[in-house]
């Protein structure tokens, strides 16, 4: 089976057995990275959950029937999914819970994806796309893909995220990274004023 034979389609029902197996055997060696970032005590404390947490968010996001899960397929096989937001109000798409199984990666699936679901960014009006993405070395691949998309990796911290992908569709992404440091330099000062700083 080759990516050349890859399709990518509107998730349906029967789909979601196969996403959970893509979703659990891709995202093991994160949740391993994990371990590893932060110690045994720590991750017994607070992510020997996060396997069940995050299946339970895929089956909800696929429950949610919003025609925003989409599926990768290869010869009707489920390779990969990708899920995303879109805020009409505020232009900005956001890619979500997505995964390549790792018998695929390396042949450009998750690139697909990504440029499948910003095309539909741009097409919905959307002026800025963004994803969040771990730094360490189990989201490695995952960052090459999304700059391989057309994104760019910039260092925005905020809670939640080591890295943003941040791509405005057909427009200008260093005016995009300065928006989304200037979002993020507020946040972070409303914070510190609910905190009396």
């Amino acid at each position: 089976m080759t990516a050349s034979k890859l399709s990518i389609r509107p998730f349906r029902p029967d789909d979601l057995p196969a996403m959970q197996l893509v979703r659990q055997a891709a995202f093991e060696p994160v949740f391993q990275s994990f371990r590893e970032i932060v110690g045994e005590r720590i991750y017994s404390l607070a992510l020997t959950t996060a396997d069940a947490e995050q299946a339970k968010l895929l089956d909800d996001l696929c429950s949610a029937n919003s025609g925003q899960v989409l599926v990768a397929a290869i010869e009707g096989r489920v390779v990969g999914f990708v899920s995303f937001t879109l805020n009409v109000e505020k232009r900005t798409g956001e890619i979500g819970l997505n995964a390549v199984h790792p018998d695929f990666a390396g042949q450009g699936i998750g690139t697909r994806m990504y440029e499948f679901v910003m095309a539909r960014m741009k097409q919905s009006g959307m002026a800025l796309a963004t994803v969040s993405t771990g730094a360490d070395a189990s989201h490695a691949s995952a960052r090459r893909a999304y700059e391989k998309a057309g994104g760019r990796i910039e260092r925005v911290h905020f809670p939640g995220a080591a890295h943003s992908f941040i791509q405005r569709p057909g427009a200008d992404t260093d005016k995009c990274i300065a928006l989304m440091r200037e979002f993020v330099g507020k946040c972070a000062r409303e914070k510190g004023r609910r905190r009396g700083a």
